[in-house]
């Protein structure tokens, strides 16, 4: 049984060892914050999906982009695609504000525009991820992911859900570029055969 006082001592010397492991040291504590953080990332490709940004990036991506070479991320994975454009900024562009900050596009985040999907809208589907996938190539992307997967209330449904993700994935991968599926916790819903 661990108490307070054993659970101090070790996180202390965990600490301790820690510090006096790495090149951190006392060599840190002169230097400014992002020196640290250029030399400890600097063997390391370190990416972001920027997503995570939300509205921030877009107040002024140029310089958004500059700060985050400076925070030490190489590698970006985009989000928000839709008709070519990452938001309301054309794809290319995009990328040359990329190219110009030093950091380089390697994966994006794509969902048709469409939460159903059915028999109606699947040439819909196609098209989109026929575009998707020519406009990802063009920006030399590594990977196209779907984040999340449509509505699905019933065996069936999500059956239909995975034959057009494999099309999907038969169309990208023509286009040169891997197809990829980003789960969440609520695509594990449990359905049932005929149920809605």
């Amino acid at each position: 049984m661990i108490n307070r006082r054993n659970f101090l001592r070790n996180a202390s010397l965990f600490t301790l060892g820690g510090l006096m492991a790495g090149k951190v040291g006392n060599a840190v504590a002169a230097q400014p914050a992002t020196s640290a953080v250029f030399e400890a990332t600097a063997a390391k490709n370190i990416g972001l999906q920027i997503y995570s940004l939300g509205d921030e990036l877009y107040k002024d991506v140029p310089g958004g982009m500059k700060k985050l070479k400076k925070m030490g991320y190489q590698t970006i994975e985009l989000a928000g695609y839709g008709k070519g454009k990452i938001r309301d900024i054309e794809l290319m562009d995009f990328k040359k504000m990329a190219d110009d900050a030093g950091i380089k596009i390697l994966s994006s985040h794509v969902n048709p525009p469409v939460r159903e999907y059915t028999k109606e809208n699947l040439n819909t589907i196609k098209e989109f991820w026929k575009k998707t996938a020519d406009d990802h190539a063009k920006l030399g992307v590594k990977y196209l992911v779907q984040p999340g997967q449509p509505s699905t209330r019933n065996v069936e449904e999500t059956k239909f859900v995975c034959e057009v993700f494999n099309e999907a994935g038969k169309i990208v991968k023509a286009a040169g570029i891997p197809f990829g599926y980003h789960n969440h916790d609520m695509e594990f819903a449990k359905v049932i055969s005929g149920g809605t």
